[in-house]
């Protein structure tokens, strides 16, 4: 997992950067032509070399169950995303989300009894799994939302560019891609608390930074405090999706890692949207109030994001703590 992550932190480690660059000079449009060459070369390569390393079963697709996952998930992620522009007491943002819940439910009702389930949630049976899917869920909802609320903060609080932005960003990023490899035999030597505790204390003092942010705040200071935040995510992310996993029997491996990469993406998505929209309403509330103020409220915005992004942290830090090695 350490190897994995080396790979798999390339991209968003140097991606703010390249997005930077191609923004200051060229439409945003090329932000995606750019990624298309990179694109269809991974399809043809991973056609052409990628062996099939799984036990192949034979499983059926529920097509309820597809239905139910695909309006349950989709409802859910729809209705958060849609919030911060129609309001939280908007018709389709509740109707959305019920509906989504709803069918998440009579989703989660027919894994249980069926023979050959679509998503097994029997892997919900074991405590340190659940604890792991916990931990998971709150570093993604919090990661994803911050790697787009603080470029937004440096560009429109510390006036700027994009391309300076991405910089800003490039050292933390570069040195927990390459400190990834070195977390995973730490993991493997000491056990995951040595590693998982001292990087959620980490991301909970990088939060605790970010939160008094200002539009005098250094740039040197953001460069520092996303250091420490991306050390606290390295040792976090990979070492709490391993633990999580071996926490399974082997035979809920497929099923474990379904979930947690399911729990993720939607902890992503939601935590974008909620954190976009709490952003926007304390920033606008500020301008209500002062006037041709845009870098101030934007920090307020921020300050406001990055003081709830703390108290989640927090409670991953005393989540860490029940954490041990499964048997």
């Amino acid at each position: 997992m350490g190897i994995m992550g080396l790979v798999m932190l390339a991209g968003p480690a140097l991606g703010p950067t390249i997005a930077g660059l191609i923004l200051d000079t060229l439409s945003w449009h090329w932000i995606f032509w750019v990624t298309l060459p990179f694109l269809l070369f991974s399809l043809i390569f991973g056609l052409l070399y990628l062996p099939n390393v799984n036990e192949i079963r034979k499983v059926s697709i529920d097509a309820v169950s597809v239905i139910l996952s695909t309006i349950g998930f989709g409802g859910v992620v729809y209705g958060f995303s849609v919030s911060g522009d129609a309001g939280w007491t908007n018709a389709t943002v509740l109707g959305s989300i019920i509906v989504g819940l709803a069918a998440l439910i009579l989703f989660s009702i027919r894994q249980t009894k069926m023979e050959n389930p679509m998503l097994n949630l029997r892997a919900f049976k074991y405590p340190l799994f659940v604890l792991g899917v916990f931990m998971s869920f709150i570093t993604f909802f919090n990661m994803l939302s911050m790697l787009v609320i603080l470029p937004m903060y440096m560009q429109m609080s510390l006036l700027i560019a994009a391309f300076t932005t991405g910089l800003i960003l490039l050292p933390g990023s570069l040195l927990n891609c390459v400190l990834a490899p070195s977390i995973g035999s730490l993991f493997d030597k000491y056990g995951p608390k040595a590693v998982i505790i001292p990087g959620t204390i980490l991301v909970a003092i990088g939060y605790a930074l970010y939160a008094q942010f200002g539009t005098e705040t250094a740039l040197w200071m953001v460069v520092v405090t996303h250091i420490f935040m991306m050390l606290g995510i390295g040792a976090v992310l990979a070492s709490v999706q391993t633990n999580t996993l071996n926490s399974l029997p082997k035979q809920y491996y497929p099923d474990g890692i379904a979930i947690t990469q399911t729990i993720q993406q939607v902890a992503g998505a939601i935590g974008i949207a909620v954190m976009v929209s709490i952003f926007s309403s304390k920033e606008t509330s500020y301008l209500a109030s002062t006037a041709n103020e845009l870098p101030h409220a934007a920090a307020a915005g921020t300050s406001l994001v990055f003081t709830i992004s703390l108290v989640l942290a927090v409670i991953n830090v005393v989540l860490s703590l029940f954490i041990k090695k499964p048997n």
